[in-house]
């Protein structure tokens, strides 16, 4: 069966590497926040073109971080996509802020930036823009909003890691961006993980603090256990000098999927050439997606569904919901269908996966 995700052809290309390094942390007796977590840091801030980088354990604890480090408290509102993983609103939600879900734009899946200045108030906080799959989001019109309105936007790249807009990574122009590291995204550990960049000297500083029970267990306030293990940070290491390949790589399974699969227009996204989609997720829309989903192992595929929710109509957040406000993204919900896509997949499975699909479409 071929799966969805598989990380199998980085680990044995590396095994003897990764081994001998965990081999290492083993004997060193450090564990968390050790000399491998500094690194990480310091080479993806490098690779992002940013100042400082707050490594975590996990996308939604960095968010989180991110959030309260820029003073968004009860009371406030967040604008954010209404298409996304729950990660997104609920790390609103934890800080007691309110999320403001905007529906997405037909072609791109993503945040409709036509409809976000008809949902600030007075008590608009921030806008987190999320990249939905890869596909980056239209983020010189939300900083031009941001600059008008003297908002803070919070970059939610956790899919988008190696992503480009104009030729400009993701997360480099905003106020702070955030990204995971779980093992299906671009840049993925064998666990968890996640990681919180800023120019933002007081962002960095307030980050830091919070991460790890308050600096020097001074407990002023508030803190969290959020602290990255040394394992993930050394795995993530060898990754990162890898990255580059492999999203290539992704990108090249996507320009067959879309030469080869019979699909019309609207059901993949469709972008500019000023965008570099990196492909953490391949998604297309199909009918009685439910159908794939059932029959997984009868096909000889993996699929998936991201996200085959909508999230003003979880429980969670259903006072939120009025239908008519998010038309596009209750029609992707019940229609996206996430296809196989990771380096190492072969041209013999990609011709497998076309070709089964193309019969059942």
């Amino acid at each position: 069966m071929i799966k969805h995700f598989s990380d199998i052809f980085f680990y044995k290309k590396n095994r003897s590497n990764i081994l001998s390094e965990i081999d290492k942390i083993i004997k060193s007796d450090t564990y968390t926040n050790g000399k491998y977590v500094q690194k990480f840091e310091e080479r993806f801030a490098e690779y992002n073109q940013k100042k400082y980088c707050v490594a975590v354990n996990s996308g939604t604890s960095a968010l989180h971080l991110a959030l309260l480090s820029c003073g968004v408290k009860k009371g406030d509102e967040v604008i954010t996509t209404s298409l996304s993983f729950v990660a997104s609103p609920f790390s609103i939600s934890y800080t007691g802020a309110k999320p403001i879900f905007v529906d997405i734009d037909s072609k791109s899946w993503n945040i409709n930036v036509k409809k976000i200045e008809e949902k600030i108030t007075k008590k608009t906080k921030a806008i987190m823009p999320v990249h939905l799959h890869g596909l980056m989001c239209d983020m010189k019109e939300i900083h031009k909003l941001a600059k008008k309105y003297n908002l803070i936007v919070i970059e939610d790249a956790s899919q988008a890691f190696g992503s480009l807009y104009n030729n400009t990574k993701a997360g480099n122009k905003s106020d702070v961006s955030t990204y995971s590291f779980f093992p299906t995204k671009n840049l993925g550990a064998y666990g968890e993980g996640g990681a919180i960049l800023t120019n933002n000297l007081n962002i960095y500083k307030k980050c830091l603090e919070l991460r790890n029970w308050g600096i020097n267990f001074k407990f002023n306030q508030l803190s969290f256990n959020y602290r990255m293990v040394e394992i993930s940070a050394a795995i993530l290491i060898r990754k990162l000098r890898w990255i580059n390949e492999g999203i290539e790589e992704r990108i090249n399974i996507a320009d067959y999927y879309k030469k080869n699969l019979n699909l019309s227009e609207d059901s993949i996204t469709r972008f500019e050439k000023k965008f570099t989609h990196s492909y953490h997720i391949f998604g297309i829309l199909v009918k009685n997606r439910d159908k794939y989903l059932k029959n997984s192992k009868k096909y000889g595929i993996e699929f998936r569904s991201h996200y085959p929710y909508y999230l003003p109509n979880i429980k969670v957040y259903k006072k939120y919901n009025n239908i008519k406000y998010f038309l596009n993204s209750n029609r992707v919900s019940k229609k996206v269908l996430s296809l196989p896509i990771y380096p190492g997949l072969t041209k013999q499975e990609m011709k497998f996966v076309v070709n089964k699909l193309n019969q059942l479409i």
